[in-house]
């Protein structure tokens, strides 16, 4: 437990040192498409130290070193450490209701109000101060990433751990009940682009499931008396890949073309 809440609270300053690297090495057209490329990467930065280090090795550069050697070794290491981590990822997910459990509090913002309510004259005044809420962290790119990551880990452990699933749906649940309110009731409003986040924590879902293929592909290869069900597995990756193609490249959801927009209307 005292590993899964060190790794939830370094992850956590994380956005805050990616926006401040976005800001200063690239150019962005507002803060909304700051926020989308937190999104994806502080989702890669999810998926790679909260889940792929954590379950291939205790070292990451030795994990690589292997890896460059003989690339079948991500595979295997993937499904032995995962099958040995499963523990540790109940405990990310319980941890993960104690923090929603305090962002619903908005326990910051508190602070700050009765902080500023020393200085200021009115009490509107110190509430206006204390707001908003940090944008780094709990800004709509940051949220979605966590979210994703949160679903990535659920699938790719639904079958070694079938009681994770119960877990994530809670934890979606509460995601659900929670920001549902502070998003509409209690926080400023938030920039959005036009649907790119939400497509964007579509995509993160398909590669999820490119790690829970190759998982599963381990899973059975090592334990199985011959590699036929692991081969079996592993075909459907190129089902999966089809699949996150037609995704990106036949689904009209930034324009229509024209002779939609001029068709027979009904």
């Amino acid at each position: 437990l005292a590993g899964a809440l060190g790794l939830n609270i370094v992850l956590g300053f994380l956005p805050t040192v990616l926006v401040l690297i976005s800001e200063a090495c690239f150019k962005q057209g507002g803060r909304a498409w700051s926020q989308h490329q937190l999104q994806q990467l502080y989702f890669i930065f999810l998926v790679v130290f909260q889940l792929l280090v954590v379950s291939i090795a205790n070292s990451l550069v030795h994990a690589l070193v292997d890896f460059v050697h003989n690339p079948l070794t991500l595979v295997e290491r993937l499904s032995f450490g995962m099958c040995r981590t499963t523990h540790f990822f109940l405990n990310i997910f319980v941890l993960q209701w104690t923090t929603l459990g305090l962002e619903f509090t908005r326990y910051v913002q508190l602070i700050k109000y009765f902080l500023w309510k020393k200085i200021c004259a009115t009490a509107q005044e110190a509430s206006d101060y204390s707001e908003p809420e940090d944008q780094d962290y709990y800004g709509i790119g940051a949220r979605n990433a966590r979210c994703a990551s949160i679903f990535v880990i659920g699938v790719a452990f639904v079958s070694l751990c079938p009681l994770i699933s119960l877990l994530a749906l809670i934890s979606f649940v509460l995601i659900r009940i929670f920001l549902g309110y502070q998003v509409v009731y209690a926080e400023t409003r938030k920039p959005d682009i036009g649907g790119h986040f939400w497509v964007t924590s579509l995509k993160q879902c398909h590669y999820g499931l490119l790690i829970y293929v190759l998982c599963m592909t381990g899973v059975l290869i090592e334990r199985a008396r011959t590699r036929v069900p692991g081969a079996v597995a592993f075909c459907s990756i190129f089902y999966l890949i089809e699949s996150i193609y037609v995704f990106e490249q036949r689904f009209y959801w930034k324009t229509i073309c024209h002779e939609q927009v001029m068709g027979p209307k009904d």
